[in-house]
Formats: structure tokens, C-alpha cells, sequence
């Protein structure tokens, strides 16, 4: 599994302070709790990388889980390939 340095923590968190936490970042989080609209509310953060492709690799066997980039939306004028 992709991780950082150190082992992301157990608790659960919102995706805005998963946003704060790991900014940059693609972050790998099992869905725990959903609200009304059926979006998460609530999730434990499992793996996090700088590199998408071998994020979603090690997540591949994985449900119920959701994968995002954790930073700023790009600037007009470049092409975003996801």
C-alpha cells in the first residue's frame, strides 16, 4: 500500500479536514458514515500518496471506498487528465 511516512491515523474525519490534512496529496478513505444525498460525511483515512495511479492500484480489492486529490482545483488553462 501507498503511505506516507508515517501510518495515517484511525480516527474519523470529514473530507474537508481530510482536504486540510493531507493538501496536495491523494488520499485513499473508507467510507464509514453517509449523509442524506448519500456523499460522505464520515471516513478513516487507509492510504495516502503523491502518486495516483499506484494509489488506485493498492486500493483495487478494496469497498466501499473513495480516492481524491486533496488540493487546489487547477488554474485556467491547463488540462487536467484524471
Amino acid at each position: 500500500m501507498s503511505k506516507l511516512s508515517e501510518e495515517p491515523p484511525e480516527e474519523l474525519l470529514t473530507i474537508d479536514e481530510v482536504t486540510e490534512k493531507y493538501s496536495g496529496l491523494w488520499v485513499a478513505v473508507r467510507v464509514v458514515e453517509r449523509g442524506e444525498a448519500g456523499q460522505p460525511s464520515k471516513v478513516k483515512v487507509i492510504s495516502v500518496s503523491p502518486d495516483r495511479y499506484k494509489l488506485r492500484d493498492d486500493m483495487i480489492q478494496e469497498v466501499d471506498i473513495c480516492i481524491f486529490y486533496a488540493g487546489e482545483v487547477p488554474r485556467e488553462g491547463y488540462e487536467v487528465i484524471l
